[in-house]
Formats: C-alpha cells, sequence, structure tokens
C-alpha cells in the first residue's frame, strides 16, 4: 500500500478559474522520500496544500494508507502527517515536536543561507528516517537528496524518475536542470 497516492486530481481556486493542478497522478511508497519538482506556479504547492487539507480537490482522490483524506478528521491528519516551520534554526530534529510519520518540507520557504542549508541537510537525513517525506524542491543538493522526482509543468506530472533517469531522458526535468531559473533560484 502507498503512504500517498494522489489520483487524477483536479484542482482550480474557484469557479471558472482555470486548474492549477489537471489530472495529477502520483503516488509515494511508505518510507520513500519524492522531491516536487517544476518552475514556479507547476503546482508544487497546491500539491502539500491538499494533501494538508488546506483545500479540496475539484475532482480525484488523494489517499493516505488508502483512506481519502476527505474522509480523516483534521485531528487524524495532523498526527499522520507534519510539516517543517520556516523559523527553526539552527535546524535540529528536537524542532520538530509532531512525530508523525509523514513529512512536508517546502525547502523554498526555509530562506537558506549556505551555513543553513549545511545543517538542514544533515537533520533531513535523520528526518527521513522510518518516515514518507514530500519536499518542494529548487536545490540540486535536495533534489538528488530524494529517493524519486515527480517533476511538474503547468499543473501537470510530465516526468518521474531518479535524478539520474530523469537527467539521461533529455526531457522537462533536463531542461529545468539547464535553465537560467534554476540556477537563479541556488
Amino acid at each position: 500500500m502507498n503512504a500517498i497516492r494522489f489520483e487524477r486530481v483536479r484542482f482550480s481556486q474557484g469557479l471558472g478559474r482555470a486548474p492549477v493542478l489537471e489530472d495529477v497522478s502520483f503516488n509515494v511508497a511508505r518510507g520513500e522520500t519524492v522531491a516536487l519538482v517544476g518552475p514556479p506556479g507547476a503546482g508544487k504547492n497546491a500539491c502539500a496544500h491538499l494533501l494538508l487539507r488546506l483545500s479540496d480537490p475539484d475532482s480525484g482522490h488523494i489517499r493516505v494508507d488508502g483512506i481519502d483524506v476527505r474522509e480523516l478528521s483534521p485531528t487524524t491528519l495532523r498526527r499522520l502527517i507534519a510539516t517543517v516551520p520556516e523559523d527553526i534554526p539552527p535546524f535540529s530534529d528536537t524542532d520538530i515536536a509532531n512525530p508523525a510519520p509523514i513529512l512536508i518540507i517546502d525547502e523554498t520557504a526555509l530562506k537558506l543561507g549556505i551555513e543553513s542549508e549545511r545543517a538542514f541537510h544533515q537533520v533531513l537525513k535523520r528526518l527521513r528516517q522510518g518516515r514518507t517525506v514530500l519536499i518542494i524542491a529548487h536545490r540540486p543538493t535536495t533534489i538528488r537528496s530524494a529517493d524519486r522526482l515527480v517533476v511538474l509543468e503547468a499543473g501537470r506530472v510530465v516526468e518521474d524518475g531518479t535524478h539520474d533517469s530523469l537527467v539521461n531522458q533529455g526531457g522537462a526535468y533536463a531542461r529545468l536542470m539547464a535553465s537560467l531559473w534554476f540556477t537563479d533560484t541556488l
């Protein structure tokens, strides 16, 4: 069974508005670390918000251990999913009080400098142990540390695989790695 599963998820921010996510499907196996990667506006944050049930999808399902998150109480969801707050310098595992089995990290919100990025990666290694981790990632070091990458463009999953396999395919991820946008966010 998958710890997290997005099944044909469509999400727009209001009636009549263009979808932020369209037919998004991917899974994150129990104990796996997956980085959501893509240009700004691709839908990475929307995926995290939907998993946390800050909003509900227009259609499709988001499941945790086979159960649609809409069927889980807010208390149960908070026990299952923890987020890393953006204001936790210096990084330490004790800063994350909720030992939930699923962890969501928005790397961009952490505002990491060179020294804090090193500390973050040391703590991330420990936090990943025994957890399912979903990272909204932009930095090459974070992306490469993930077991698998899900690449989003314009609200759709366009690639799914390891860093090496996606670079070798020469598709969207390889273009993203080579783009000026990507290097500007380092």
